[in-house]
């Protein structure tokens, strides 16, 4: 705007300059000069405008030093009123209109300081400008510095003025035409305007609050009604959500909306309205049917000031909600955003723990069902406090609180390194242990080259596949579909073994048996519990013994934490046994007596 706006004034100016060149003589005689003047103004501040747009383009988290811009006008004042002073002469020869004097020259000179100002800060924060703006920001500066320097030298108005004010209006119009943040199916801003929209919202200290909808149906909706009626049920959703006074609906992806609310009381009415909104079924065309969402709710006495934590701060909830069950709401209040900035300290705490090689592994032996012998054992990851050595985060914990950034990857990678250099030293194959099996979490799963980034550390420390196995939970393959099935072919392949961690807790999938290349599966701890009162789950699990048993594949059940449980679990058909009952976590240093004081089997 603040360039669409100069350049139509431009134009003006430069018409009313030309008209008054030509008709000096019928006109009294101040008016040409002024005209004049009133031109060669123009092309500065025109100049001026290009830097602060500029500016504004190069800082995407907003410009702080808001003093530069009155600091722009004063520079462009001092020369207004030099060329107001300065001596000028103008007159036109049947083909131009030439402007002559030392008024041209002061022109010349600011519009060109202005110009490579800006040239100079392009180059500079190159990529922190869109690619659209870029374009706009290259055909303007050099446009107007050659606009500039025909001035300056040649001190044509006719052709020069016309053009500069002219290709400066197409050019924005074209690149920044409203029509292009509009997302045609859904008739929803798109996620360009989103981002436009969050920058000058925080450039301008507006308050907003968000609400995030994530659609689970509409993917299939396409194939179930046809192109034509879901992009009729998409407008229909966005009109709906954009009836609230003072809401805007973006289309963020293909399966969500964000609305965004200036108005507080609309926003409150909004949050409470939508949820029994989406309860009800909606209708096409005498079809009925219901939508599946799940909703991140945030006022704006919640949002950031910042905007690079705000847009943190959505994504970190976006994500929470994604894991969450369908119909979820979160609702960023108090205690929400206290376990944000728990997280992200925590998080800085992991960084530097990582630095200060404070990753240690714990180890739970698991047992034979029938021998009652220690066959293998279970590492799980821990990090170290660096006062008192005290533990702080188990694994789940390291799990939750990295997979936002990627840095479960390395912690897991320098955990795993540390797994191989004690079987390394230890040996613990010679006092019976002949697996030992790592945690994995879903995150980790859906990363294409993680089988390769495990194997090569096995490779370096010398240790055959066959010795490991991996705990991969099964909730994991919602997530991940077909670069987790892919993963799991090629540690299987390697010689690892790979077993489905929690079994159980969200579903009993029978045919993961059959359709995974998978070792084993391991029934969650929560599972054993409700044996005691629920016969159901008791026939389930004797089923998944038999499926097990004719399928050769092994059967863990953990959560043995009594002697009741011992002996529930001792009835079925599992191979292998583990629970705190069985054997307490141990520290390295505790495995590696406890294997010694074993002694070595034959």
């Amino acid at each position: 705007l603040i360039l669409y706006r100069e350049s139509f004034a431009s134009i003006i100016i430069d018409i009313l300059s030309i008209v008054t060149t030509n008709l000096n003589r019928f006109l009294p005689r101040w008016v040409m000069p002024f005209s004049c003047r009133l031109y060669l103004l123009s092309l500065v501040i025109v100049a001026e405008q290009i830097l602060k747009y500029v500016t504004i383009q190069a800082h995407s988290n907003g410009f702080k030093m808001k003093w530069v811009f009155p600091l722009m006008d004063v520079a462009t004042l001092f020369f207004g009123v030099g060329i107001f002073l300065a001596p000028i002469y103008a007159y036109y020869d049947a083909k131009n209109v030439y402007i002559l004097g030392f008024s041209t020259e002061i022109c010349g000179v600011g519009a060109m300081a202005f110009i490579l100002l800006a040239i100079g800060e392009t180059v500079v924060f190159w990529n922190s400008i869109g690619e659209r703006r870029r374009r706009a920001i290259l055909f303007t500066t050099c446009g107007t510095l050659a606009i500039a320097l025909i001035q300056f030298f040649f001190h044509q108005l006719e052709i020069t003025s016309l053009y500069l004010g002219m290709s400066m209006v197409y050019i924005f119009f074209s690149l920044e035409n409203p029509h292009d943040y509009i997302d045609k199916k859904s008739g929803a801003f798109s996620k360009m305007a989103l981002d436009i929209a969050l920058r000058d919202h925080f450039r301008n200290n507006k308050k907003f609050s968000v609400i995030v909808i994530h659609f689970y149906e509409l993917r299939y909706l396409r194939n179930l009604f046809g192109t034509e009626k879901y992009e009729q049920l998409l407008r229909r959703i966005t009109t709906y959500l954009g009836h609230f006074d003072g809401s805007a609906v973006y289309l963020s992806d293909e399966n969500e909306l964000i609305v965004m609310f200036e108005k507080r009381d609309s926003f409150e009415n909004a949050r409470k309205e939508i949820g029994d909104r989406f309860r009800d079924s909606w209708e096409i065309e005498g079809i009925s049917f219901e939508i599946k969402e799940s909703m991140l709710i945030i006022p704006e006495v919640n949002m950031p000031d910042d905007i690079t934590e705000a847009m943190q701060m959505i994504d970190y909830f976006k994500d929470k909600l994604m894991r969450g069950p369908v119909d979820n709401t979160i609702y960023v209040g108090i205690t929400e955003m206290s376990e944000k900035r728990k997280n992200d300290r925590i998080n800085e705490q992991l960084k530097v723990a990582l630095k200060e090689e404070r990753i240690a592994s714990s180890y739970q032996l698991i047992y034979d069902k029938d021998s009652g012998e220690p066959v293998a054992v279970e590492t799980m990851l821990r990090i170290i406090g660096n006062e008192n050595g005290e533990e702080y985060l188990d694994n789940n914990d390291i799990f939750n609180m990295t997979e936002h950034d990627g840095l479960i990857n390395e912690i897991s990678e320098k955990h795993f390194e540390n797994v191989c250099r004690m079987i390394k030293d230890e040996q613990p194959d010679k006092y019976g242990i002949k697996r030992i099996t790592v945690n994995l979490s879903a995150f980790q799963c859906m990363q294409r080259d993680m089988p390769n980034s495990f194997i090569y550390i096995m490779e370096r420390y010398g240790i055959p596949p066959t010795f490991f196995g991996f705990e991969i939970a099964s909730d994991a393959l919602q997530a991940g579909g077909a670069v987790i099935r892919q993963n799991i072919a090629r540690l299987t392949s390697a010689g690892c073994m790979v077993v489905l961690d929690s079994f159980g807790e969200e579903n009993m999938d029978i045919r993961i048996f059959v359709d995974l290349p998978i070792s084993g599966v391991k029934i969650d701890s929560r599972v054993v519990f409700s044996l005691y009162s629920n016969n159901y789950m008791k026939n389930a699990v004797e089923l998944i013994g038999k499926i097990s048993g004719e399928l050769s594949k092994k059967f863990v059940i953990y959560g043995i934490e009594d002697e009741n449980s011992k002996m529930m679990a001792s009835g079925f058909d599992c191979q292998m046994l583990q629970g705190n009952y069985l054997s307490p976590v141990m520290s390295e240093s505790e495995f590696a007596d406890y294997i010694r004081n074993r002694g070595g089997v034959k």
